[in-house]
């Protein structure tokens, strides 16, 4: 329930601790387990130290006096079954069974099973994307994020990172344990009322090319790729790409 309630606001962070990373986040020394607990999200994190779920690195007070703790998982079970839980959350078991077939299917470069994928979910997702209307890509950019959470154990799965002449949405990494499968680069985007979709997801996609976003995994040997520009409206999406580059 913690993490329903607080999906867009934990939802990256456990994307890193996934990819064995560390997070930094505020705990409460002295926690008061009420109901307005499980829309807490300092509330999770400190529930999930106190019974051993992560386990703190490093601790120091900030300018407030209040604690902020560095963690990680303390163990590959542990973090098997938080991975597991995520996308129960995001997806339900039933579409976490799909999710998993659709993926699969995109690390060979058969990306239509992916886009069947997201449409159908999207199809009954609108209560996700009730979030700050300032920000209108931030719920979509977590839920795809969400997604790729299924590449934790196979890719580094990587946010707002800096390539080429700019900063891509979302990457993913091949691990040097599976240097086989693909490397993923995503760009996001909103469109506006009236837009035509296909046309955003192929300025999305451009995007790609034009700000050489592969620029920072081709350094490091990468070459298969599969890129794909990514346009929402509402319940509505479209995903442009191109076969020859992936």
């Amino acid at each position: 329930h913690m993490i329903e309630n607080n999906l867009l606001e934990l939802k990256k962070n456990l994307t890193t601790l996934l990819d064995k990373k560390p997070i930094q986040t505020q705990i409460d020394d002295n926690i008061v387990y009420d109901p307005n607990l499980r829309h807490n999200a300092v509330g999770f994190w400190s529930t999930l130290l106190l019974s051993g779920y992560v386990k703190s690195l490093q601790v120091h007070k900030d300018e407030f006096g209040d604690s902020v703790h560095t963690l990680s998982f303390p163990n590959e079970e542990i973090r098997g079954s938080m991975r597991q839980l995520l996308l129960c959350v995001s997806f339900g078991r039933k579409d976490t069974q799909a999710l998993s077939q659709a993926m699969k299917a995109l690390m060979m470069g058969k990306i239509d099973p992916f886009i069947r994928f997201v449409k159908a979910y999207m199809r009954y997702a609108l209560s996700y994307f009730d979030g700050d209307k300032d920000e209108k890509e931030k719920p979509y950019h977590m839920l795809v994020l969400g997604i790729f959470a299924f590449f934790a154990n196979t890719h580094h799965v990587r946010s707002n990172r800096e390539s080429g002449d700019g900063r891509y949405d979302i990457g993913l990494e091949p691990k040097p344990t599976h240097k086989n499968m693909k490397a993923i680069i995503i760009e996001i985007k909103v469109a506006s009322e009236g837009e035509d979709l296909k046309k955003v997801a192929k300025k999305a996609f451009q995007q790609i090319k034009n700000k050489q976003y592969k620029a920072d995994m081709d350094a490091r040997g990468i070459t298969d790729y599969v890129l794909l520009g990514m346009a929402f409206s509402g319940k509505e999406v479209e995903v442009n790409y191109a076969k020859d580059l992936v």
